[in-house]
């Protein structure tokens, strides 16, 4: 029996950024972008197992403890996003059922297999709270940090449990690792080169901290 955890949580501001651990070395672009790839593959890959165990009407595991989220202290774009966003392990799992629909080729035979559907090839929030653990309603509302700060998208459907559900660019971008201009943006800012630092606007402490915050969430550092 499907077992689903009501939930009146309200949308909570976001953490602007993950300071790396003290005295921790900075590992190499390189290491990093290597490490952060194969740790969202292995993520996929154990969604895509709790799916098939659905399809083959077996009970959703339990979340296993992540122990694996930094490189060298400095954590994973993935959990980077999900501490930012304050995202529980089921809003967490939904992200990543719709990035393997990005990067596993696979995954549209496997949401189709698990809805026992062959037109719906693609995910949705019925799938996701009938086959991932720890399911609770409150992704349905529309102040829930998913749809709130729209990183998924909701495609047309009758009901919202069969509306097709997709990663906004975005996110999928930042997730990789790569650096993404929203479209939309583009036009309306530019980078500023200051030449001489000693004419340079000095903020207040408060706002300099606010600032550098700013610049490692935009610059994904």
């Amino acid at each position: 029996m499907l077992s689903i955890t009501p939930s009146n949580r309200l949308c909570p501001e976001p953490i602007l950024a993950l300071a790396p651990q003290e005295d921790t070395e900075m590992p190499s672009p390189s290491v990093w972008y290597t490490a952060n790839f194969q740790y969202l593959l292995a993520a996929i890959e154990r969604i895509g197992e709790a799916l098939k165990q659905h399809s083959q009407e077996q009970l959703p595991q339990a979340e296993r403890e992540n122990t694996l989220g930094v490189t060298q202290g400095v954590p994973f774009a993935l959990e980077q996003l999900c501490t930012t966003f304050r995202l529980s392990p089921f809003e967490r799992d939904i992200l990543l059922m719709c990035v393997g629909m990005e990067l596993d080729p696979d995954f549209e035979l496997i949401c189709a297999e698990a809805q026992r559907n062959s037109e719906r090839s693609y995910p949705t929030l019925g799938l996701a709270l009938r086959a991932l653990p720890a399911p609770h309603t409150s992704v349905f509302k529309s102040d829930s940090p998913l749809r709130y700060w729209q990183l998924i998208e909701l495609g047309e459907g009758k009901a919202l449990t069969s509306c097709p559900i997709r990663l906004d660019n975005s996110i999928l971008c930042y997730l990789l690792g790569d650096s993404y201009q929203d479209e939309k943006l583009a036009s309306l800012v530019k980078t500023i080169q200051v030449e001489d630092a000693k004419n340079s606007t000095t903020l207040s402490g408060s706002h300099q901290d606010l600032a550098q915050q700013l610049v490692a969430v935009w610059s994904g550092g």
